[in-house]
């Protein structure tokens, strides 16, 4: 997904860069063990919560004037906060949401529905997941509810800033897989130590089988624990047989990683470089200082950018990314029953990024503003594409901040490029489709960067 942030990011609909996202919801850094629901594309449904069971009083009381408890109900200031936060959820979405028939939903028939069950809401975290379960029923692949804490820590993960106990490693859990995958592996790391590699399968932590549990969640989070405590990590790398590694946890203080490299060709070195997210708000100049180190070993005759993990993020990034590779108009955003809002850009470039020949790597997890970032860069005919078709989730949502400190992501935008081409549920395609699971091959025999490789030529 896209997103913008706001500042101050509250209901009153502000129209700042700075507070728009894109970014797939269910990406989950957790101090840098991400993890995708393996069961489904949209957040986890939760079920409607209900108050607790009255239990029946015993057929032979031993008290005859005992009787069953009442059931639990809110106090009066937690029951109109509630209220109250409903009201402005529903009217938020209602107002700005972006697509006029709600996708489908009868949304004046939720507020009915829901109504009820708010005011027998007896605590924050009841109603918090009727909060979550109302705007997932939108199914956009976007729009969310965060309790306070997971607005804590995402508003840690924009900083950019891990800290967290574990082997640092940074994992997804594809579709339908009972494994996890190793995206990354942070510098330094014990996952590093222990010879964990990119593309890695995780089979098992603990003997716990990584994948999957009844509610479709994942077990990825036992390999964070004590400091200097020890995990037994069953793995298997492309082409190779299970293994068990023991590896003792640490604390990892780190960054997301930008890798970059030079491959050597024929016609001369071709630059590589990794970008994992938009959704850390330092990305972009990340990337400058990476791209800049990469060119000072000596000039590269053409550049492949890899987005194939990456699940969007911020404005501000994709914007200053695309920065580095073209001028002008990239766009518009298209809002409900207003004016479009044309999209520009203005180079900055580092060393010749605007004129190396350029091909980036996409792939189905290749989401949101990433998603953007590469059909921009295609529909401009600045760059060719390589991998397979996109996610195709290309909307731009905003945040709500609600006096409890939970929080609403609404999609209000969607995104148009000069070609008038819609990426939505279609997705951005590549030029050479190459199929191809990170899990099935190395960095060394790479099918997609060999590809790109070719078509650099």
């Amino acid at each position: 997904m896209g997103n913008r942030t706001r500042t101050p990011q509250h209901p009153s609909p502000l129209t700042t860069h700075p507070s728009r996202l894109a970014i797939r919801p269910w990406l989950l850094a957790l101090g840098l063990l991400a993890t995708l629901s393996c069961q489904t594309l949209l957040p986890t449904p939760r079920p409607t919560p209900t108050r607790p069971p009255v239990t029946a009083p015993p057929a032979t009381p031993v008290f005859p004037t005992e009787t069953a408890p009442p059931p639990l109900t809110p106090d009066a200031e937690t029951l109109e906060r509630h209220r109250r936060i409903f009201r402005e959820v529903w009217e938020t979405v209602n107002e700005n949401y972006v697509y006029s028939d709600y996708n489908g939903l009868d949304w004046e028939a939720m507020q009915a529905e829901y109504a009820p069950q708010v005011e027998a809401a007896p605590d924050d975290e009841t109603f918090w997941l009727l909060m979550q379960e109302l705007v997932n029923r939108l199914a956009d692949d976007h729009s969310r509810y965060l309790t306070p804490a997971e607005v804590a820590e995402e508003d840690q993960e924009r900083t950019g800033d891990l800290d967290y106990v574990g082997i640092g490693v940074y994992l997804t859990v594809p579709l339908s897989a009972t494994y996890g995958v190793a995206l990354m592996i942070f510098p330094d790391s014990p996952a590093e130590a222990a010879g964990i590699r990119p593309h890695d399968r995780i089979l098992a932590v603990d003997g716990t089988p990584a994948c999957c549990n009844a509610d479709g969640s994942d077990n990825l989070v036992l390999l964070r624990g004590p400091e200097g405590s020890t995990v037994r990590v069953e793995l298997q790398s492309p082409g190779g047989a299970p293994r068990e590694l023991q590896v003792q946890r640490a604390r990892i203080q780190t960054q997301l990683p930008i890798p970059t490299r030079r491959i050597a060709t024929p016609q001369g070195d071709v630059g590589y470089v990794l970008i994992p997210t938009l959704f850390d708000e330092t990305v972009a100049e990340r990337t400058r200082d990476a791209l800049g180190q990469l060119f000072a070993g000596g000039p590269v005759t053409g550049l492949v950018v890899d987005m194939r993990i990456n699940g969007g993020g911020a404005y501000t990034e994709l914007s200053d990314l695309l920065a580095l590779f073209m001028d002008g108009r990239a766009g518009r955003f298209l809002r409900r029953g207003k004016t479009a809002e044309t999209f520009h850009i203005r180079a900055r470039p580092i060393g010749a990024t605007q004129t190396l020949p350029l091909a980036i790597l996409i792939g189905r997890d290749t989401e949101s503003y990433a998603e953007v970032f590469s059909g921009i860069l295609q529909d401009v005919g600045r760059a060719q594409l390589v991998g397979e078709p996109t996610a195709g989730n290309v909307e731009t949502i905003y945040p709500y901040d609600q006096e409890d400190g939970s929080r609403l992501w609404i999609a209000e935008e969607t995104f148009e490029p000069p070609s008038g081409t819609r990426w939505e549920s279609a997705g951005v395609q590549p030029t050479v489709t190459v199929r191809a699971r990170w899990e099935d091959f190395t960095e060394d025999d790479d099918p997609v960067l060999l590809a790109a490789l070719a078509l650099l030529r």
